[in-house]
């Protein structure tokens, strides 16, 4: 069973989003996976890497989450409108927004399914 808060309400979100010009585009980057030698004396090789352009924004973490801990000083929430993007999102993927680099440390979704919430550190 689906929730109540997916389809409709993400779409009321992500439409409230893009008509606010709250959003801007955000370079998303995976490696390539690695692929085993068919003998051990060989090196791996490496598929091709997943790159893609979706929306969203970058948002600073509070001080009680530094100050807890939970994040470090630095880190940066990257928020991405889900449906801009066509994979899900996994610890050590790239971001590039506003001319600055992340590495993907933690993925979370909202109930909505409308936003990716994403801990990048530089």
């Amino acid at each position: 069973m689906t929730s109540l808060l997916e389809g409709r309400i993400a779409d009321l979100i992500q439409s409230g989003l893009e008509a606010g010009k709250l959003v801007y585009d955000i370079q998303f980057h995976r490696d390539g996976a690695i692929i085993p030698p068919a003998n051990p004396w060989e090196d791996p090789t490496y598929g091709p890497p997943i790159d893609h352009v979706c929306r969203g924004f970058v948002d600073d973490y509070s001080t009680m989450l530094i100050a807890q801990s939970v994040v470090q000083i630095g880190d940066r929430k990257i928020n991405i409108v889900a449906n801009t993007l066509p994979v899900v999102p996994e610890p050590g993927d790239k971001i590039t927004a506003q001319g600055q680099t992340f590495l993907v440390i933690t993925v979370k979704r909202d109930p909505a399914t409308a936003m990716w919430e994403l801990q990048g550190r530089s």
